[in-house]
């Protein structure tokens, strides 16, 4: 499949049927917050007749490589200190603008309307007086205007229905953990389902899980996500807004790591950078044959 150019992929996000770029001049003005009791509200289109449709906000960016927790089983240990349970455990990672090619620039022009949307769309749902509140965008203090992250987060696994629990899921019996999660994950086989993340690669196939760190960070992204909000009532009120991920789409792979010409260099033949000449041991002439 040959790559979509990004000024295509830009004018394809500005027609999106499902929701609206991130970006777009009026980005809630059909939208609303569905309130689903005590777990908080999701984002959904307004006045729709029959069932609540999930309203999806979209966007390009460049999945930061720096806290990116996208491994199969979220580098979960059993022995965490705060006695999470591995059936809640969450794979994130942060979004920013596109700063590695100059085709995607849109991105960085783009990025403070875009944060002036989400605190928007953030505002249409009721707030107390005194409640901490914890955003979608994760703004850094002292960098430029296009500082900051969006945190994106998709639950690994899912609840499942009464008439299900006997039922094992080939799918999450057969999921990628390191060996300190096996029994975690076993023991979850009659309840849960394992959910993988809905990431495609730039051909439109699905990423399988041992290749979500491989091939995920550091990659340009076409991203579909929604918003979600909770209430929190412990010793102080907290209102937790949550970017949860629908659909991820790779437009460019990640670019692969930097490599040293020293890094195959044995340690006998001597010191790389202390010889000029051609007669040198490391030149590729003279170099001493491995064996």
């Amino acid at each position: 499949m040959a790559l979509q150019s990004a000024a295509t992929l830009y004018a394809n996000l500005k027609k999106n049927e499902h929701g609206v770029y991130a970006a777009s001049a009026n980005p809630g003005e059909k939208a609303e917050f569905f309130y689903g009791g005590c777990r908080g509200s999701t984002l959904i289109f307004k006045d729709t007749d029959g069932e609540a449709e999930e309203y999806l906000i979209s966007g390009i960016f460049e999945v930061d490589r720096r806290d990116c927790y996208l491994a199969p089983d979220g580098l979960f240990d059993p022995n965490n200190l705060l006695r999470q349970a591995f059936c809640d455990v969450k794979l994130t990672c942060r979004l920013r603008p596109v700063r590695r090619d100059p085709d995607f620039a849109f991105t960085i022009q783009d990025w403070p309307q875009m944060t002036k949307n989400l605190n928007k769309i953030e505002s249409m749902a009721p707030l107390e007086n005194g409640e901490d509140r914890k955003n979608v965008l994760h703004l850094v203090q002292g960098m430029e205007m296009d500082n900051g992250f969006i945190k994106i987060i998709h639950p690994l696994f899912e609840r499942k229905d009464e008439n299900e629990k006997n039922d094992i899921d080939k799918t999450t019996k057969n999921w990628p953990v390191q060996d300190r999660c096996k029994n975690e994950r076993d023991n979850l086989l009659k309840s849960h389902v394992v959910v993988p993340i809905p990431v495609y690669d730039v051909s439109g196939c699905p990423i399988e899980p041992q290749d979500y760190m491989s091939k995920i960070p550091g990659a340009i992204v076409q991203v579909h996500f929604t918003v979600q909000h909770c209430f929190i009532k412990k010793d102080k009120k907290q209102t937790i807004f949550s970017a949860y991920i629908r659909e991820m789409n790779i437009v460019r792979p990640a670019m692969a790591p930097p490599s040293s010409p020293m890094k195959k260099h044995r340690l006998t033949t001597g010191p790389v950078t202390m010889h000029t000449s051609d007669a040198s041991p490391s030149s590729p002439t003279k170099r001493t044959k491995r064996v």
